[in-house]
This record gives structure tokens, sequence and C-alpha cells, in this order.
């Protein structure tokens, strides 16, 4: 591909391994800058910055922003949460563009803003490429839910009380907000070999000879265990939603799943193409507001399918299961923001 005017780019070197990825895929070449200096100096009349937003936050973005001027501002944002929510209104400006990985609850005025699903494309990935699947059967349960909390917050701390007492929830949840205890062999897939540097579950491993977070891997002697999940998503903010891995996992696997995460989540989920459960489970807790009340109406509808026969609800949700495993593992995500991508870098 080609760009009719070259322009000079600039990203910061942190984040060269990842933009330089997405020029290879375009064959762009580029005159990319990690130095503001030279890149003021860059002849071409169009200068493009291309900057990820961090995680934790950094104040480097917006102190760059305030030291350039660049006919445009291209802005990915692979994390969600309250301090890039609030940079994203502050830059509603016409030459921002911004990928967020999930939605917001306002339209902007100027910038242009695409959903890009970073975290399920990186997620699916690995599942494409290996028979991992293949490990998950779907008889001789002995819970009907698997409830594994992670790191303590407090929407967590919620589901827990609500479920830790249930003999129908495989439930694990994390005293600590750091250490990773492999000892417990179900939460983990059996055959990783314990690493003394992971200190966080989205710290990446190496497995089946491919590279892959921790937090992405389906434990599959839980889901062996169990028909459904409760998936604590990361935050529960009502003004965007964040899906990630989290969800991303029963997708691919092929299971009916509840939400204690941001409002609207299933909205977003159903936007995006997938089929969410509103035929067997009353769904409305979705766009209840206040996190308390929306994962307590949450809840209930676990009661409820602690209630019903399993097999039962299966056969209902059957074709919603297989659309949703489909989508997640035969959608080009990566395509459709590349195509994007360019299409900025070109117009924009």
């Amino acid at each position: 591909m080609n760009l009719e005017r070259n322009p000079g780019i600039f990203c910061f070197a942190e984040d060269s391994g990842f933009f330089d990825f997405y020029f290879r895929k375009l064959n762009l070449n580029l005159s990319v800058y990690h130095d503001v200096d030279k890149f003021r100096l860059h002849p071409a009349n169009r200068r493009i910055a291309c900057l990820k937003i961090p995680y934790p936050y950094n104040p480097r973005v917006e102190q760059l922003i305030s030291k350039i001027n660049c006919d445009l501002f291209i802005v990915l944002c692979t994390e969600m949460h309250t301090y890039v929510y609030n940079f994203i209104k502050k830059y509603d400006y016409k030459n921002f563009v911004f990928f967020i990985n999930g939605d917001i609850d306002c339209k902007l005025n100027h910038a242009k803003i695409y959903t890009y699903m970073d975290w399920f494309r990186e997620t699916s990935d690995f599942y494409r490429e290996t028979d991992y699947l293949q490990r998950l059967n779907n008889f001789n349960k002995s819970y009907l839910f698997e409830c594994l909390l992670g790191r303590k917050k407090p929407h967590r701390d919620q589901v827990y009380n609500h479920v830790k007492h249930s003999d129908k929830i495989l439930t694990k949840y994390s005293t600590s907000e750091y250490s990773i205890d492999f000892a417990n062999a179900d939460e983990w897939v059996s055959d990783i070999t314990p690493d003394n540097n992971i200190k966080y579950t989205v710290d990446e491993i190496k497995y089946m000879n491919r590279t892959i977070r921790l937090s992405q891997l389906i434990p599959t002697e839980v889901y062996n265990k169990s028909y459904y999940s409760i998936v604590a998503e990361t935050n529960t903010d009502e003004s965007f939603t964040f899906l990630t891995e989290k969800i991303a996992k029963p997708l691919i696997a092929g299971r009916l799943f509840t939400v204690a995460g941001n409002k609207n989540s299933l909205k977003t989920l159903r936007r995006l193409g997938f089929q969410t459960f509103d035929s067997v489970i009353d769904e409305s807790y979705d766009s209840v507001s206040g996190q308390y009340k929306r994962i307590k109406a949450m809840l209930e509808q676990v009661d409820y399918l602690c209630s019903q026969d399993p097999e039962l609800i299966y056969k209902k949700i059957d074709p919603v299961v297989k659309h949703n495993q489909e989508l997640i593992l035969n959608r080009e995500w990566q395509q459709e923001f590349l195509q994007v991508f360019f299409s900025e870098l070109k117009t924009g």
C-alpha cells in the first residue's frame, strides 16, 4: 500500500514495536521518528502522531500533545478506564482519531472514534492457531457455575459474598493483588511450568510454542467441571464499556455467562454481532444503573439458573453459543482495524 504523501510519523520508542508491527502489515515504508525535535524538522507537509494510551496512567501523551502541532493524532486505547474516557472527551478535536477497546456512552462532536477489540483479537489468535479447545468436554460436570474472580475489587467482593457458600458454584478469589498460586492446579492449566517471574496474570508466558498472557488461557479443568461462567470484568464504570479476555474466554469456549461489569456490556456485545442469553434469563440487569443494583440483579439470574436443568438450558442456547464461538474465532479483527487505520493515515 502507498500513501499519496509521505507523512512524518511520530510514536514513542516504547510503542515502536506495536506500531511498527501494523506498519509492516500494511507494507508501509514511512519516516518514523521517536525524537520530538527530529519529528518537527521532517520536511513533509503532513505530520501524524500515532499514540497508545499507557496503562497505568502516564502523562507523557498529554505532555507530547501540548508540545507539537500535528495534522492528525491517531490514539489507540487498548485499555478503557476512567482516565482514558476523560482523555477522549478532553481531546474531542477534528484532528483526533480514537480506536477504543469497547464503547463510550456519548457521541463525540468532532473527533472520530472506532471500535478495535484488541483483547478479543489477541485472545482468539491463540485458539485459532492451536488445538487447545479439544481439551474441553461437556459431560459429567460437578458445578453449574464457575466463578474465578481474580484480584480483589469491590464488585468482586459483592459477587463472592453472594456465591461463596453455594455448592453449585466453583468459586476462587485471590486474597492478594499480586501472588499467583500455581498450586491451585484446577484454576490454572495443569501443565504450565510455574515461573517465579510471573507477577500478574496479564504477564506473558510461552505455551504450546506460542506467546500468550496467563489470563487468556481458558482454565480447562474448571470449565470441564462447570456449565456456565460468572465474568467479573475489570471495572464497573457506567460511562463506558471495556470488554477483555475475561469475556472472550467463555465466548471462545461456547459457554453461557453473566457479567459483573460495566453497564451495557451485553449491549456492546450485541452491537459487535454477538448474541446473548435473553431466551433463557432476564438480561435487563445489563442496563441497571448503579453497580450494586446491577450486580444484584445479575446474581438473581445466577440463582435462577442454579434451579434449572443445564441440559435443557443448553438445548435452547446451542445456536447462540455456536454463533458466538464462530464469530470471535473467525472474525478478522485485525484486518478490520488495519483497513480503517490505513484509511486514516491516508486521508485523515
